[in-house]
């Protein structure tokens, strides 16, 4: 048994660092990801148990722009 990729990438934005930020990217790449399934995985089940709020949904949507910036380009 192992997460699914979206699991993986929402169990990496709490913490936050420059390697799971890397490994959000990686993730993005190789699924690719559906960025509004992500979020929604993230609002639904990840969020009501989150003590700080307005830091996770910004890190969310750093993340969020950030796979949405590489793409673009």
């Amino acid at each position: 048994m192992a997460l699914d990729p979206y699991d993986l990438a929402l169990t990496k934005l709490e913490r936050n660092l420059e390697r799971d930020r890397n490994d959000i990217q990686h993730l993005a790449r190789t699924v690719p990801f559906d960025l509004a399934l992500l979020r929604r995985g993230y609002v639904t089940e990840q969020r009501p148990y989150l003590g700080h709020l307005k830091r996770e949904d910004l890190t969310l949507q750093l993340r969020i722009d950030a796979i949405q910036e590489k793409r673009g380009s």
